[in-house]
């Protein structure tokens, strides 16, 4: 099975060497190497024709070859490399099929619709219910209540009327037990 092999190698490896170098064969059976230096005396020279046509090395014959499947490379457009270090050459490729660059340059550009923006509402206030309005009220009072109290005991120390910050701090009072008495009905 292995010796079905070696002639496909072999060709393989004679196809692949450059045409203008020698190419020898050294061994016999499953021990053949192919070199391209005669590394012992055992090595022959190899039976293989030389290619007739040479390797194309020259770019400008590379280029011209440009039909590569569906794609045609262009080469690039002349440049001049001392300006231009940090770019790299453009190439420009042509696909089989594509539209005609006029067809592209005439067809007009896609406009996007335009959107009125969403009218802007102010935020609901959030609707309380009783027993918040109350507690919060609760809370207005006492905090007025502790205020009128301090003016009370100032007024108080200086040794001025306090006949009226008296009567406001009873009002203050009578008020909170009112709305706490409210609170409790519900």
């Amino acid at each position: 099975m292995k010796l079905f092999y070696l002639p496909v190698f072999t060709a393989l490896v004679s196809l692949s060497l450059p045409a203008q170098a020698a190419t020898y064969v050294c061994g016999s059976g499953e021990n053949t190497s192919y070199s391209s230096e005669k590394t012992d005396p055992s090595c022959r020279e190899s039976q293989r024709a030389p290619a007739a046509k040479a390797e194309k090395t020259d770019k400008a014959d590379i280029w011209a070859d440009s039909f590569f499947d569906d794609l045609t490379v262009l080469p690039p457009a002349a440049q001049n490399t001392a300006a231009n270090k940090a770019e790299p050459p453009k190439m420009t490729v042509k696909l089989r099929h594509s539209p005609q660059q006029a067809a592209v340059k005439t067809a007009a550009p896609a406009k996007a619709p335009v959107r009125a923006a969403a009218p802007i509402y102010a935020a609901v206030k959030p609707r309380l219910t009783r027993d918040q309005i109350l507690q919060k009220e609760i809370s207005s009072e006492r905090a007025a209540l502790v205020r009128t109290k301090g003016q009370l005991e100032a007024a108080l120390k200086q040794g001025g009327n306090a006949a009226h910050l008296q009567r406001a701090v009873a009002d203050r009072e009578a008020n909170i037990r009112a709305i706490e008495r409210e609170l409790k009905k519900f």
